[in-house]
């Protein structure tokens, strides 16, 4: 079988484009599980954020700048700076508990007003375990709902789910 050069370029542009969309996907699959992991991470810490927010001696009040994340992530480079970075991430760390409360505002209004009872049960599951006090296991959230552990379990995969497309919106979305 003799091939045209036209043919092969035809082919090769075709494997060629293939790949870059499966690169692509696979790309956008990993920035999707890094967003889920970040949401875990965040509600997994949520009460220590929270308790560090109710202790700190800087107020996002206090501060007259705009918060320059990226300069907030840099290594200090003088000891000068120390005090400095201690408020700046006293103000990030209140800036984020603050944008977590008012997601799990907006979560909890949306399960309340229009969703399903195993809407508000996937709520209730991130809640119980990551916000109240005290703190209730997945076997102890499992009982209260008359449900088994392992649906607790999914249950709050898919409310870190539905979580992390209130933080991120449409960039979750179309991930």
């Amino acid at each position: 079988m003799n091939l045209t050069e036209q043919e092969i370029a035809k082919i090769a542009g075709r494997a060629a484009a293939q790949e870059m969309n499966r690169l692509q996907n696979q790309r956008k699959q990993a920035m999707r599980d890094a967003r889920f992991q970040n949401v875990k991470l965040l509600m997994k810490n949520y009460r220590d954020f929270n308790a560090t927010c109710d202790n700190a001696v800087a107020r996002v009040q206090d501060s007259d700048e705009c918060v320059d994340f990226e300069a907030l992530m840099n290594p200090l480079k003088d000891p000068d700076e120390f005090v400095e970075s201690i408020k700046r991430s006293a103000i990030r760390t209140k800036i984020m508990v603050e944008h977590v409360n008012a997601i799990l505002r907006a979560y909890k209004h949306i399960v309340t007003n229009w969703g399903t009872p195993e809407d508000l049960r996937k709520f209730d599951t991130l809640y119980y375990l990551h916000i109240s006090e005290p703190p209730m296991t997945l076997d102890e959230i499992a009982e209260l709902k008359s449900v088994v552990r392992r649906t607790s379990e999914r249950d709050l995969e898919d409310a870190y789910n539905r979580a992390a497309s209130l933080f991120f919106g449409g960039d979750w979305m179309f991930q």
